[in-house]
């Protein structure tokens, strides 16, 4: 079977809200991801964040939220955390690749978006994400 993967990426500058992820790069203008052909579910996920740490003092997680016709149930998950001490002049924090295994069913002719987000107890400042579905 074939792997088909795709990527989506973007800034994130609101606590508690989700925000639409776009394409990589420029390379797309939307957050819609067509299922691609001849694929029957999600098997592998991965996605990467960073912040810049300009928000106040605090700490939370980091989310990712894909929806539309193209999956059966909305999915969500927690992809990695922030911290930000809140004094320093000049701060940021960059994390690895957080890859999920999974087995998430698609929808011929669907459609996915892809939605990333943060919580906790203060503004992260500007986080950016890119998250890769790779289809099969």
């Amino acid at each position: 079977m074939t792997t088909v993967s795709t990527i989506r990426e973007g800034e994130i500058t609101a606590l508690d809200t989700f925000t639409s992820l776009t394409g990589a790069n420029g390379d797309s203008t939307n957050n819609a991801i067509s299922v691609p052909p001849k694929v029957s579910s999600i098997r592998t996920i991965r996605v990467s964040t960073t912040s810049d740490s300009g928000g106040a003092a605090g700490c939370g997680s980091m989310n990712l939220k894909l929806t539309g016709d193209g999956l059966d149930v909305q999915q969500m998950f927690s992809v990695g955390g922030w911290s930000n001490v809140g004094t320093e002049t000049s701060t940021s924090e960059t994390s690895g690749v957080t890859e999920i295994a999974c087995n998430i069913p698609v929808n011929q002719n669907g459609i996915i978006s892809v939605f990333g987000g943060f919580s906790g107890s203060a503004d992260a400042g500007t986080v950016s994400m890119s998250v890769e579905l790779m289809f099969q």
